[in-house]
């Protein structure tokens, strides 16, 4: 499959590039510092696909190319999406529901992965964002960018000491906001799961206590595998044999198992709701702290 990473590490990083050069104008010297910065955030996003093991070459470069096509179609509809979000009608009723519906129809896999718990941290991400951006409509002057908020008179130091304070601020806080939601929910889940008798477990718990394959690159890494002729002859021998065993297997009669519901993953919750409320703080919340905090420009 596709890498969603790769996807997300064109997408984000290079429209935050085209962004900001139409928006704002920025020195030739800015523009490098800043084209380096952003290329240097994709590659490395991309890579770690790689050297992580988790994707082949090809699921990256596939990726890639799906995040420059949305990425191209994206730049030609965000005035309109951005003008919706903010004046439209039941806009936050209305994409709850479309995410929800989105979640709902997501393929999963048995046994389970982390693909569908990367795609509601990404879903909730956005719906946080979108909350945000309708709450905050017409306080562009609390809630804007710092180089939104820069006049002319401006320099760029006073912005990047800013900058560095505010994140100082703002990135403890948030992980700390984090790590409250995610307890608070995930314990509350699964009281709720109790009291209904639904059984319940948490996907992220069994990942940590179970053996786990090494995905880190190593000498012995290969995608896809190679083998000398005389392993690879051994393993198709035992390919084989196994294919018989199993074939052997089937032909005989099976005693029929009733199929139980599948327990409930209370991460699925417990990433939504914390990521969603960590995005609507980060993009409204903090903006007020700042201001609060005099850590403007």
């Amino acid at each position: 499959m596709p890498s969603l990473h790769s996807i997300l590490g064109v997408v984000l990083p290079w429209y935050i590039w085209i962004y900001t050069y139409v928006h704002y104008h920025l020195t030739m010297q800015g523009l490098i510092i800043l084209f380096c910065v952003i290329a240097a955030w994709s590659f490395s996003v991309m890579f770690s696909r790689m050297y992580l093991g988790v994707h082949s070459p090809a699921d990256i470069v596939v990726g890639g190319i799906i995040g420059v096509l949305l990425l191209s179609l994206f730049v030609r509809i965000d005035d309109y999406l951005d003008y919706f979000i903010g004046y439209g009608n039941n806009v936050i009723l209305q994409t709850f529901v479309c995410t929800i519906i989105f979640l709902a129809l997501h393929p999963k896999s048995d046994p389970p992965t982390m693909s569908f718990g990367d795609s509601v941290v990404t879903a909730s991400v956005a719906y946080g964002i979108i909350v945000a951006r309708y709450r905050t409509v017409g306080q562009h002057a609390i809630c804007s960018a710092l180089l939104e908020q820069a006049s002319g008179a401006t320099s760029i130091y006073t912005i990047v000491i800013v900058g560095v304070a505010r994140l100082l601020f703002g990135f403890p806080a948030i992980l700390l906001l984090r790590a409250v939601l995610k307890t608070i929910i995930r314990w509350t889940t699964f009281q709720i799961c109790q009291l209904a008798n639904i059984p319940a477990y948490s996907y992220s718990n069994y990942a940590k206590k179970s053996i786990q394959l090494e995905k880190h690159h190593c000498a012995g890494f290969k995608l896809p595998p190679i083998y000398p002729k005389e392993r690879k002859k051994e393993v198709e021998e035992k390919e084989m044999d196994d294919e018989e065993t199993t074939e052997s297997e089937e032909s005989k009669p099976q005693p029929s198992i009733k199929e139980e519901a599948a327990p409930f993953n209370v991460d699925t919750p417990t990433k939504f709701v914390t990521y969603t409320v960590m995005t609507w703080a980060a993009a409204e919340w903090c903006h007020y702290a700042f201001v609060y905090l005099n850590l403007t420009v």
